[in-house]
C-alpha cells in the first residue's frame, strides 16, 4: 500500500491494526454481528486487520466497516466484487433481513444503506422482551398526589389553593430515552424513499413500529439533539440487554444522516460481520428450507455460542492406580450440523480443486464422524468459479468418506435481482446433492 506514513489513512490504519474484536466492541461505537454473547472466544480474540510492514493487510473473515470519524476503511466479500451482493443475500438470508430493492437503495451511503437494512433485526430482537421501561422523573400538579411535595413551585402554582398539589415522583413509563431515540430513527427512515420497505418489511415489524409509536405520544422532532444526547450511556440492564445494539444502531443512523452526538473522533465506529458466523447461518437457513425429507427431518444445529447441542468426546474417566470410576460427559464438541447420515462443516474458505484441505479442519471432520459413528462428513464451501464443486475422498482405515461441495458465488450478476436467482439455482443442486448423500447416494 502506497501511503505516506505520516498520512490521516495510515495513522489509522495503524491504530486500528491488531486491535481485537472483543476490545473494540467494548470501547467503541460498535456493532459486531453476532453480538458479543453469541461470539466464542477464538472469534473475540482476533483483530479487526493486520497491517504488515510491507504496506499488506489482513483482514481474516471479517467484513463491514469501520471508521473513526476522519477516514472509513471497508472491508468486503472476498468471495465477489463490488457491489458486496454476497454479504448482502447471506444477511438477507441469515438475519431474515427484507432486501427487495438492493438495485435501488435508500440513499446513495452504501454504509447508511446497510444500517438501515439491519434495522428492523434489531428492533425485532429488543422488543421480544417488552417495551423498555424504566423510572422517569415528572413534576406534576394536580389532587392525587403521589409523590414529593414541590412546596416552592406548589406556591408559585397554587396560590390561592385550588384544590391541586405541586409535587414530583418517579415512574416506570414506556416513554423515555430509548423509546425517544428509536421513534426519532422510525421517523428519520419514514422521510427517505421507499422507506416502507424497511418499517413494513413484515407483519412483526409493523407490529414493533406500531408498539413504539404509541409508546412516545410526547414525540417532537426539534428535541432529536437532546434525545441524542440522553443516550450517550449504552443500556445496561440485564433483561433488556438487547436494547444495546438496538440503541448503537439508532445512534449510528441518526449520525450518518447528518445528526451528529458528542463522540471523540479518537474512537472507532462502524459494523463488523464475522464472515464464518455468517456463512454458517445462511446454511442453516438454506438447508431446513430447501432440503427434503431425509436431510431435513434429522437436520440439527448445534450451537457452541449458546452451548447447545454439543457432543462429547468421552463418556467416562478413571485415574490409574484409584478404583474411582467418573461416568459422565467430557470435552464438549460443537460440529456446525449433524443429520442421521453424516456430519456437515460450513468452512468460509476456499477448499477448490486447487487447494489441499487443511490438517486441523480434516482432523477435526474424521473426529466428528467416529464419535457420531457415521461414515459421511462433508465440507461445504464458498467459491468465485462456476458451477456447484463436488467431489470426494475415501479414509483409509475403518473407511468412510470425505466429501466436499462447493456453492458457487456468481461473479458477474448484472444486479442484486439477478444474483439472488443465481444463489437460489446453486442453493436448490446443493441441497439435491445433500438428499442424494443421505440416502446413500
Amino acid at each position: 500500500m502506497s501511503l505516506p506514513s505520516d498520512s490521516p489513512e495510515m495513522i489509522f490504519l495503524r491504530d486500528l491494526s491488531g486491535v481485537p474484536l472483543s476490545s473494540l466492541g467494548k470501547e467503541n461505537d460498535m456493532i459486531i454481528i453476532p453480538p458479543g454473547n453469541q461470539s466464542s472466544g477464538d472469534e473475540d480474540k482476533q483483530p479487526i486487520i493486520t497491517l504488515y510492514r510491507d504496506g499488506s493487510i489482513a483482514t481474516g473473515n471479517l467484513m463491514g466497516y469501520v471508521g473513526n470519524g476522519d477516514v472509513t476503511f471497508s472491508i468486503t466479500s472476498r468471495f465477489t466484487t463490488q457491489p458486496d451482493y454476497f454479504l448482502h443475500y447471506m444477511l438477507s438470508r441469515a438475519m431474515s433481513v427484507r432486501l427487495l430493492d438492493l438495485d435501488h437503495p435508500y440513499t446513495t451511503d452504501s454504509q447508511l444503506n446497510l444500517l438501515i437494512y439491519l434495522f428492523p433485526y434489531y428492533l425485532k430482537r429488543a422488543l421480544s422482551r417488552g417495551i423498555y421501561r424504566c423510572y422517569t422523573s415528572l413534576n406534576k400538579n394536580d389532587a392525587a398526589i403521589k409523590g414529593t411535595v414541590n412546596i416552592p413551585r406548589h406556591l408559585r402554582h397554587n396560590i390561592p389553593f385550588r384544590g391541586k398539589i405541586a409535587y414530583s415522583s418517579r415512574e416506570r413509563l414506556a416513554a423515555n430515552h430509548i423509546t425517544q431515540l428509536i421513534r426519532h430513527t422510525i421517523e428519520t427512515i419514514r422521510q427517505l424513499p421507499n422507506s416502507h420497505y424497511i418499517l413494513a418489511a413484515d407483519r412483526e415489524t409493523s407490529r414493533c413500529v406500531a408498539e413504539i409509536t404509541e409508546s412516545t405520544p410526547s414525540y417532537q422532532r426539534n428535541l432529536r439533539e437532546r434525545v441524542i444526547h440522553d443516550n450517550i450511556k449504552p443500556v445496561n440492564h440485564p433483561y433488556f440487554i438487547e436494547y444495546t445494539p438496538l440503541q448503537h444502531l439508532c445512534l449510528m443512523i441518526l449520525r450518518r444522516c447528518g445528526i451528529h452526538y458528542n463522540g471523540s473522533r479518537n474512537h472507532f465506529n462502524g459494523i463488523i460481520f464475522d464472515g464464518a458466523w455468517l456463512w454458517e447461518s445462511y446454511l442453516d437457513k438454506v438447508i431446513r428450507e430447501k432440503s427434503g425429507k431425509r436431510v431435513a427431518s434429522t437436520f440439527r444445529h448445534p450451537d457452541n455460542r449458546k452451548s447447545t447441542g454439543a457432543i462429547h468426546l468421552f463418556n467416562s474417566r478413571r485415574k490409574h492406580g484409584d478404583l474411582t470410576f467418573s461416568p459422565g460427559s467430557f470435552y464438549p464438541r460443537y460440529p456446525d450440523f449433524i443429520t442421521a447420515g453424516c456430519v456437515i462443516d460450513a468452512k468460509y474458505k476456499l477448499l477448490d480443486d486447487h487447494r489441499q484441505l487443511q490438517r486441523d479442519d480434516c482432523h477435526q471432520l474424521i473426529s466428528y464422524m467416529h464419535i457420531l459413528n457415521l461414515d459421511k462428513g462433508i465440507f461445504i464451501f464458498p467459491h468465485t468459479s462456476s458451477g456447484v464443486i463436488h467431489y470426494e475422498y475415501t479414509l483409509n482405515g475403518l473407511g468412510g468418506r470425505i466429501i466436499v461441495i462447493g456453492v458457487p458465488i456468481p461473479q458477474n450478476a448484472v444486479d442484486y435481482r439477478g444474483f439472488s436467482h443465481e444463489m437460489a439455482v446453486a442453493e436448490g443442486e446443493v441441497c439435491r446433492i445433500l438428499e442424494g448423500i443421505e440416502g446413500g447416494d
